[in-house]
């Protein structure tokens, strides 16, 4: 449904769409696996590269229509979108799950004007993340005015990059454990056992190494739902400009974007504008767990026909890692074909792109409120923040408010310190608003906008970010890492009066 608001102005539109969560078939390696996954059906649901997603402008008003064909229950969050807090999507916080069945509920995001870039919809309920209930949404709008690459931004051709782990397990089980690619729960079931035999004695206050390994292996990385070898071809002509919009919806998963003989220029993070570095060509970027990145990248004219794009799953480098992606070519030309493996060590995301980033429109000065320090702790997710769980339903029967609230107020500055004590990287992520980078390491920096900040690996290095308390409500704030998420790696932020 499309309808003219009489009472907006320019071209705004009312967008109402359906999405219907139901279970679809992935056929890998002569073996037929089910997933979640989500269907439009509507004017600006657009299938395109091997995905469906959402488009619209963003003076559009957005209007879904969640249908739960699902035998489970459900529920969705807009990442990165500014709904009123009823619509946040997150069971127990702000509404209750969806049934199994026909279950409908419409969710006003309503409009977009200042906040166009890359988006997502994904289930906030239980691990049914980890089984692929997500699709990106994409909200067109003009770069700013004086804007250093706006023409070219302005005749830039979209492609989204949609990246998926798939088919978890825990590292000392093996596939074994998972072999129908549909039981998460088994995977999240040893984490907790290991756990609880570390907890009693567990050192809170020691600062780990880094990790040299991970929680939660996958035996797929998927993009645009195909394996690198048998990857989405997208044609593009020489001299064109590409907007590379690429969406890190994996489970654990932060990714190595490998662009080859491309080079690119980052514009957006997390659908918020950057300066864009025009004194040096990068043809590698990093991204995390939720987080988005707006690559414009132009093809070139004297350098073959065949330009792969590489998106590695971010391991030690001690053993062949997996990698998906996707080819450009240029008139047809036949890609040669690639391996599921990295064969280069792929290496730990660092503090040195995060570190380079600046905002376009960076928070205004202003005398900070209140400020908080965010501990990670525990192992796995257990005990994440401050020491603490706090976890949601499925994984506890009954909803039960935080316990441990960050209080703020409405007109407030606020900050936090994020500290990691653990020996893995976290995904931290904020709900209803975004945030800027201010401070890592003890340097200040005036860096990105974002909404999803990937912490370093251990040590007790700390990463300072700051907020306007300019949207009501109770917001949660946890690692994005589905297995971390459910261990309780959760606390909130919420606004008193």
């Amino acid at each position: 449904m499309l309808l003219r608001c009489c009472m907006c102005i320019l071209t705004t539109f009312i967008v109402g769409l359906n999405i219907t969560m139901r279970e679809h078939d992935i056929h890998l390696d002569g073996n037929t696996y089910t997933r979640f996954g989500m269907m439009g059906n509507g004017v600006e649901w657009v299938e395109k590269h091997g995905i469906g997603y959402i488009s619209i402008d963003s003076n559009d008003v957005l209007k879904v229509t969640y249908i739960n064909s699902l035998h489970n229950y459900t529920l969705v969050h807009g990442h990165g979108l500014l709904p009123e807090q009823k619509y946040d999507g997150v069971p127990g916080v702000d509404a209750a799950a969806l049934s199994p069945g026909e279950t409908s509920v419409t969710y006003d995001y309503g409009s977009h004007a200042k906040r166009d870039g890359t988006y997502f919809l994904h289930t906030h309920y239980g691990l049914q993340h980890a089984r692929g209930l997500a699709v990106p949404v994409v909200i067109k709008g003009p770069p700013p005015t004086n804007y250093q690459l706006k023409e070219q931004v302005r005749v830039a051709r979209d492609v989204v990059l949609f990246l998926e782990d798939f088919c978890d397990y825990y590292p000392d089980e093996g596939p074994s454990q998972n072999p129908n690619c549909n039981n998460p729960w088994a995977t999240y079931g040893s984490l907790k056992e290991d756990w609880d035999q570390k907890a009693p004695t567990f050192n809170y206050s020691k600062c780990d190494d880094p990790a040299t390994d991970t929680d939660v292996e996958f035996v797929y990385q998927l993009a645009n739902g195909r394996t690198m070898d048998d990857p989405i071809i997208v044609d593009v002509k020489s001299k064109e400009y590409i907007r590379l919009r690429i969406v890190n919806s994996g489970t654990m998963t932060s990714y190595k974007i490998k662009l080859g003989i491309l080079n690119g220029t980052i514009i957006m993070t997390d659908g918020q504008w950057v300066i864009p570095d025009l004194l040096v060509r990068h043809n590698i970027f990093w991204i995390a767990v939720a987080q988005r990145l707006d690559i414009l990248i132009r093809i070139p004219s004297e350098k073959g026909q065949v330009f792969p794009i590489f998106a590695q799953e971010i391991g030690n480098g001690l053993k062949p890692y997996h990698q998906s992606g996707i080819v450009f070519t240029i008139n047809g030309a036949t890609p040669p074909s690639y391996s599921r493996n990295a064969t280069d060590a792929t290496g730990s995301m660092d503090i040195t792109q995060e570190m380079n980033i600046r905002a376009y429109f960076p928070l205004k000065q202003k005398p900070v409120d209140v400020e908080f320090d965010v501990l990670l702790t525990g192992d796995s997710g257990f005990h994440g923040i401050n020491k603490n769980s706090w976890q949601l339903p499925p994984l506890v029967t009954s909803y039960k408010p935080n316990p441990h609230p960050l209080l703020v107020k409405e007109g407030q500055r606020v900050c936090m310190n994020i500290k990691n004590h653990n020996a893995d990287a976290h995904s931290m992520h904020l709900h209803g608003h975004s945030f800027q980078v201010v401070e890592i390491d003890g340097k200040s920096i005036s860096g990105a906008m974002r909404d999803t900040l990937m912490t370093s690996r251990g040590q007790c290095r700390v990463i300072r970010i700051c907020f306007d308390a300019d949207h009501p409500g109770m917001w949660p704030f946890h690692c994005h890492m589905s297995f971390h998420l459910a261990a309780g790696m959760l606390t909130s932020v919420e606004y008193t009066t």
